[in-house]
């Protein structure tokens, strides 16, 4: 597994909120689950693979970038209204809410 581009983390994140949509509302269960694919592509059982191995993994670069999960997730969601999850727009009321209180509106 080489370099992951942020075409294919969109692509791959597009496909988990399609396939798992308990995903949608939770940016640490689709990590978890990129991660998951992502040390099985690796060649490791991620069920034996222990704590420092994964750090290790992760250190190294070779996961996939907690940011661009969260990033790809954020823009397929504004982009297609069927990928949003039960919180999205509790998510953006809220945001609205921050944006005034920090006097941005």
């Amino acid at each position: 597994m080489g370099k992951i581009s942020i075409k294919q983390t969109k692509d791959r994140v597009k496909d988990l909120l399609i396939s798992k949509p308990h995903l949608k509302d939770c940016d640490k269960r689709l990590l978890a689950t990129i991660w998951w694919k992502d040390t099985m592509a690796l060649g490791y059982d991620p069920l034996s693979l222990n704590t420092t191995q994964f750090l290790h993994l992760l250190a190294e670069g070779k996961l996939t970038r907690s940011e661009s999960v969260r990033r790809s997730r954020a823009k397929l969601q504004e982009e297609v209204p069927e990928l949003r999850g039960k919180k999205y727009n509790d998510r953006k009321g809220l945001s609205k809410a921050v944006q005034t209180e920090l006097g941005y509106n």
